[in-house]
């Protein structure tokens, strides 16, 4: 137990030091110029120029509110209820509390982007109405509606502007701006890693039939082939990863009483570094794709279909998980409802599978897709040992976002 805490502190304080260390240079202006960003560093006085799109897409993600907390739950989950007096609770005070920073980052945003005076005072109306209503904390879906109708109608004033400057002073009072200039596309940084795990060729037997224990009739069983060694991230994208990336963090679980011994600020974001990012969409994961793609060209990424994930995820067993088939072991070996008192955790903080992958049962359910189709594998913090054995699917929408649900990757060859 004292050596898992050593190494804890070891790679937080190696994490802080290189976000310190590379936050030395940092962009010192920046124009808008067409459909290009031109921007110079202030210690290297290097030029870079970057695409205008990314910049308005990171800003979506960062300005906008993009949840309201809900959670996938299949049925026969009797522990975990969104109708449970505390959690509702729990999420009302945490929407509103987002409902505060995003008004404030976004009044940063109107106040340092050269916005017509029109604009401006257009902005700072609906503002006042906005923060009143915070304060009253009635009705936050009404309230997030009209929020994000404002911020939208910004965001495309902001994205019609052909040429645009903004000086060191205008980035730094920029809160949203400066935490997103921080990141990886925009820093050359090179920051963002990530573990690989192989994934041999081989057959394996996926789905359930209706003899075995927990099949949902929306199961089938299938013999499954392998034909092709691949690379799966070992774990789910975390809540770090993810922020180096956009330059934001949409993770509920993200504060400190969520990860009371190692949460971190990277700029001005809040996060719980080792906890996998949720709150995420399938159209979510497609834009930190593209930005991720065009950070790390020779990086090749997909999201893995739902056979790709099941065959890795078994580890070549034949049994229901990939360390056996009793239903008691799943404590254990896996986070549920029994055990990650109504949160995520941490990956890797349990055993890992056969094939060097973590979090392949529970911690959150993970996105794959199948010819447009977005499925869910592996259940969540929500789930029981039903819900979390490989064989259970669910469909989600693209655009349907939930606390706990999250992702990983797999290169492409």
């Amino acid at each position: 137990m004292k050596t898992t805490k050593i190494f804890t502190l070891i790679a937080l304080f190696t994490i802080t030091f290189f976000i310190n260390t590379a936050k030395a240079d940092e962009i010192c202006s920046l124009v808008i110029n067409g459909k290009n960003v031109d921007y110079t560093m202030c210690e290297s006085k290097k030029k870079y120029s970057k695409l205008k799109e990314i910049l308005l897409l990171q800003l979506n993600h960062a300005l906008l509110v993009q949840s309201d907390y809900e959670a996938v739950v299949k049925k026969d989950n009797p522990i975990y209820s969104p109708n449970d007096k505390n959690y509702r609770v729990s999420v009302n005070d945490s929407l509103w509390g987002e409902g505060r920073e995003v008004l404030e980052r976004v009044s940063r945003f109107a106040a340092n982007s050269n916005l017509s005076a029109a604009e401006f005072k257009k902005w700072s109306d609906v503002q006042k109405n906005l923060e009143k209503e915070v304060l009253a904390q009635k009705d936050f879906l009404g309230w997030k509606k009209k929020y994000n109708a404002a911020v939208k109608e910004m965001l495309e004033s902001f994205s019609a502007k052909k040429s645009m400057t903004f000086t060191k002073a205008r980035i730094v009072s920029n809160t949203g701006l400066k935490d997103i200039l921080d990141s990886d596309y925009w820093n050359e940084k090179d920051l963002w890693s990530t573990e690989w795990a192989k994934i041999p060729k081989g057959k394996n037997v996926l789905g359930a039939n209706k003899n075995q224990q927990g099949y949902f009739k929306d199961e089938t069983e299938l013999d499954y082939e392998n034909k092709n060694e691949f690379e799966m991230q070992v774990s789910p994208v975390t809540q770090l990863q993810w922020a180096q990336v956009m330059g934001s963090n949409p993770a509920r679980f993200r504060r400190k009483r969520s990860c009371p011994e190692n949460v971190l600020f990277l700029g001005g974001i809040e996060l719980c570094p080792g906890h996998p990012v949720e709150n995420v969409s399938g159209n979510d994961v497609e834009d930190f794709i593209k930005i991720l793609s065009l950070t790390y060209p020779n990086l090749k990424i997909r999201l893995p279909n739902q056979n790709e994930w099941e065959f890795a995820a078994r580890g070549q067993k034949k049994t229901l998980f990939w360390f056996g088939s009793k239903f008691e072991d799943v404590e254990k070996h896996c986070w549920s409802e029994l055990n990650s008192k109504q949160r995520t955790r941490s990956v890797k903080s349990k055993t890992l599978n056969p094939f060097g992958l973590s979090d392949t049962c529970g911690n959150v359910w993970q996105l794959t897709k199948n010819n447009g189709t977005y499925v869910l594998k592996g259940g969540s913090w929500t789930g029981g040992a039903r819900i979390l054995r490989p064989a259970t699917k669910t469909e989600i929408a693209p655009d349907g976002r939930f606390t706990n649900v999250g992702f990983r990757l797999v290169k492409i060859n």
